[in-house]
């Protein structure tokens, strides 16, 4: 069932996107306001000007909310949940966000939201001290939904929430879930640190 794995795929990186960002401090946050926006040039300026997260060890909290597949089989439904779960399985990890990641950081984050076909379009997405709430609509000829996420990021850390409804429009079946991932700056970076792939 080819499109469950792109969307877990897709759900999967875009829950780790949002872990792997840092955000503002109190003293940035009256600046930092955007509402319901839907173009992806004004979305990614305003993610331009919020402050760059900083560099340094940071500590991952991960976990699989919610997870049901109707009208799937128990066989696909455990596969497609085995794959959702290795997300979870970083709980407790720290890696280093170095220099050139916190520099690039929103960048990223952004391309991986939309994911690697760009089959994903902001029905919303506002800004609001240190809190993000948005809406994307995907689809293509195999699947369509929504995803979801809202959360508070800072300077040293962040709390997402991702959540996920696609369908299979020819057979009915569909993924929904729920992922939550969280960062937090321990300090600073070690000969001893862990540096995840960009």
């Amino acid at each position: 069932m080819n499109f469950n794995f792109k969307a877990a795929t897709l759900a999967l990186a875009s829950s780790l996107a949002l872990a792997a960002c840092g955000g503002e401090t109190e003293d940035a946050s009256s600046t930092a306001s955007a509402s319901n926006l839907t173009d992806p040039e004004a979305i990614a300026e305003a993610l331009t000007n919020m402050p760059k997260p900083q560099p340094g060890e940071y500590k991952i909290e991960a976990e699989l909310v919610e997870f049901a597949m109707p009208g799937a089989s128990e066989e696909e439904s455990n596969a497609l949940r085995g794959l959702m779960e290795m997300g979870s399985s970083m709980s407790g990890i720290t890696f280093c966000m170095n220099e050139e990641m916190a520099q690039q950081g929103y960048e990223d984050y952004l391309e991986q939201l939309q994911g690697p076909n760009e089959n994903c379009s902001y029905d919303s997405f506002s800004i609001d001290g240190d809190k993000i709430d948005a809406k994307m609509t995907c689809g293509d000829e195999e699947a369509s939904g929504t995803i979801e996420f809202t959360g508070t990021i800072s300077e040293t850390g962040s709390d997402m929430t991702v959540s996920m409804d696609m369908t299979e429009p020819m057979t009915g079946k569909g993924i929904q879930m729920v992922m939550r991932n969280a960062t937090e700056r321990v300090g600073e970076c070690t000969s001893e640190s862990i540096t995840l792939p960009q």
